[in-house]
């Protein structure tokens, strides 16, 4: 279930404050060892991690049956959901600038990504180069991220056909009859949205380069 926001926002606070007493105490005293509020350093260490992963990100990533409950209520609430899909492996800016203009087409945006099996089907062996979960994490820690869900296809077809979101988004020079899930949204009298890639903004991109400046040089 999504977490509370309520909760999720005292945690945060709490998380701070944490923080900030041990900042002092590191500062104020000649070890960083030293107790901060009579916590060991371990256990403040434990403290943060603890109400940081679980309450700020893993609550906005949902199951199949969590998200349609999420859909539902979106719905009768009279708010707008908007889809999108890829990989997202190796998170960059143009995935950031992407969901950005995504998430203003719309009151909550929920970004779906292939399973690990899913995506070496896709891509090879090679990849994902960050693991599912990891990945559904990250996406999950951006502000304009409302819902992530990990499906194991390698078309999200039957998901949209699920959720039928108002506006599905794509990234790329598609046409609208290249985008799966594009008939089903606009039978419902959604809207489908094909928006531009950053240029040279990609995670083989970046794969490349990295593989380039680690190649041994032959003298």
């Amino acid at each position: 279930m999504v977490a509370d926001e309520r909760g999720s926002e005292k945690t945060g606070n709490n998380c701070l404050r944490i923080l900030f007493c041990f900042r002092i105490r590191v500062y104020s005293r000649s070890s960083a060892a030293d107790f901060a509020d009579g916590w060991p350093f371990s256990t403040l260490a434990n403290r943060i991690a603890s109400c940081y992963i679980p309450s700020l990100m893993i609550g906005k990533i949902l199951s199949r049956e969590d998200l349609v409950q999420e859909r539902r209520r979106l719905r009768a609430e009279g708010k707008g959901l908007v889809f999108t899909n890829g990989v997202f492996d190796l998170l960059h800016v143009g995935h950031v600038r992407y969901l950005a203009q995504a998430r203003a087409l719309g009151d909550a945006l929920v970004v779906a990504i292939n399973s690990d099996r899913s995506v070496r089907e896709l891509k090879g062996d090679g990849r994902p180069v960050v693991p599912e979960q990891e990945r559904a994490e990250i996406l999950a820690a951006l502000r304009q991220v409302t819902y992530v869900t990990i499906f194991d296809h390698i078309s999200p077809r039957e998901l949209i056909a699920t959720l039928l979101p108002d506006v599905l988004v794509k990234g790329g020079d598609y046409a609208t009859d290249e985008i799966h899930g594009a008939q089903e949204v606009l039978k419902v009298g959604g809207k489908v949205i094909s928006l531009p890639f950053v240029p040279g903004a990609s995670t083989t991109s970046i794969i490349e380069r990295m593989q380039k400046q680690t190649r041994p040089r032959l003298s």
